[in-house]
């Protein structure tokens, strides 16, 4: 188990390694192919691992106490203990074909709270002793980091600009000024790829006593033979929170630490969500963890009910929400409404399609689960009477919860036709415009 899940983590970081040569090369078919072949990557290994375990096993592989013996000591055989239990969790819920969960074999819950000293965290660069625009050019071609000098064009005039962009936050940020201006640069020690960017995530201090410290990200393109330029400057949390948005394709980015990761991200981007931030890196398996974990808690400490979500109703999926939680959950129906003749195997090709295209900002995360069991009090009798009539063969009752086969869950948005029909006049027409945009964003990704 430990020799499998080494294996997939090995073919993951081969795959993210190649964004830096594909980048330079302008290779961007490849760099396209590369985020494909790593999206599949986890349910190849998954098949090939259950496979070979049930051979090992044989028919000792649903014995539970075995797997729970396992589970004891799995996590601190790896550095990336939480995406090692997601994991864990993944093959034992192909073996088992578990309702809800099962804690004697799945991790619910983490083993750890906070990263093993023994966890390796990724290296931050720090660059002092000079303006913000001599900073921002060492790190940019600082080998360990950025790219070498050759490989630029306009570097000095761009990082100028960059750096006027930072010294207006910093004038515009409340804190008091100091005296001794010395500005420092702390940036994450790893780029971050995606499509034909790559891009570089700091936060940067005024001085030694700076406590509000102006995150930003630094975004390169290579649109010619000419050399790589400074194409862009992202000031501020909201900017930062577009680039690692839930509409976006994964990034590769290099990293022997998630955990270190993430929680370096969530210092520049508090809002967001660890869910989020895992997608964002590429490792939405264990984003689909942190997501349940979250939602189970919530559950627990909320009393409302799920009910149809608003908007018209779909042809082809049945939609509902929990009003105090902000995702979606999105069933096939059994039935298609005319005229649709699609069959339940057409829309699930297709959120793959979704899946491993490139959203472009344009398309919203989702995660399918399967054998997903929610307390049936918690559902408006409207709401469980439809479920059971339009999605039976994957909605059914076992005691007093409901248990759902298959659903797919998103993040929770306003339905045009609503937005449409309450937004005034300027609105929608800017809406209809992006709307439009969108659909050429998505065919040009």
């Amino acid at each position: 188990m430990e020799r499998g899940f080494a294996d997939y983590d090995t073919q993951f970081r081969t795959i993210t390694l190649r964004a830096r040569e594909r980048f330079i090369d302008r290779d961007w078919s490849g760099s396209y192919a590369d985020a494909a072949e790593r999206l599949r990557l986890y349910t190849l290994q998954m098949e090939k691992l259950t496979t070979r375990i049930s051979q090992i096993m044989g028919p000792r592989v649903t014995d539970r106490s075995i797997w729970a013996g396992m589970k004891a000591v799995y996590s601190s055989l790896s550095t990336k203990w939480e995406i090692a239990e997601s994991f864990f969790n993944s093959l034992t819920r192909r073996i088992f074909a578990t309702e809800g969960v099962d804690q004697s074999i799945e991790f619910v819950h983490t083993d750890f709270d906070e990263a093993p000293t023994t966890v390796p965290g990724d290296t931050h660069r720090v660059y002092s002793g000079g303006s913000i625009h001599e900073l921002l050019i060492a790190s940019l071609t600082d080998p360990s980091i950025g790219f070498a000098e050759e490989h630029w064009c306009a570097l000095e005039e761009t990082a100028q600009r960059a750096a006027e962009r930072v010294e207006a936050a910093f004038r515009a940020s409340p804190q008091k000024t100091l005296g001794d201006e010395r500005p420092k640069l702390e940036m994450i020690g790893s780029i971050f790829y995606r499509g034909r960017g790559a891009y570089l995530v700091a936060r940067a201090f005024r001085n030694s006593a700076d406590r509000a410290p102006v995150a930003l990200a630094l975004c390169l393109r290579r649109p010619d033979e000419g050399g790589i330029c400074l194409d862009a400057i992202l000031i501020g949390e909201t900017d930062l929170a577009i680039l690692f948005s839930f509409t976006r394709a994964y990034f590769r980015v290099d990293t022997k630490c998630p955990y270190q990761l993430v929680r370096s991200l969530h210092q520049l981007m508090p809002r967001k969500r660890l869910i989020d931030l895992y997608n964002a890196i590429g490792y939405n398996r264990h984003g689909k963890t942190e997501f349940y974990r979250d939602f189970v808690r919530h559950l627990r400490t909320s009393s409302d009910r799920f009910v149809t979500a608003e908007g018209a109703h779909g042809m082809v999926m049945f939609v509902f929400t929990l009003p105090s939680y902000d995702v979606v959950f999105k069933l096939i129906k059994d039935r298609f409404d005319y005229p649709k003749e699609n069959t339940r195997a057409d829309v699930m090709r297709r959120y793959r399609l979704v899946f491993e295209h490139d959203r472009a900002g344009r398309l919203i995360e989702a995660h399918e689960f399967e054998h997903l069991r929610i307390p049936r009090n918690r559902f408006d009798p409207a709401l469980l009477a439809d479920l059971l009539r339009d999605a039976s063969s994957i909605v059914r009752l076992n005691d007093d919860d409901v248990v759902i086969a298959h659903t797919y869950v998103e993040r929770r948005i306003r339905p045009l036709n609503l937005f449409l029909f309450e937004a005034n006049e300027a609105a929608i027409a800017a809406a209809a415009r992006d709307y439009g945009q969108s659909i050429k964003d998505l065919a040009a990704s």
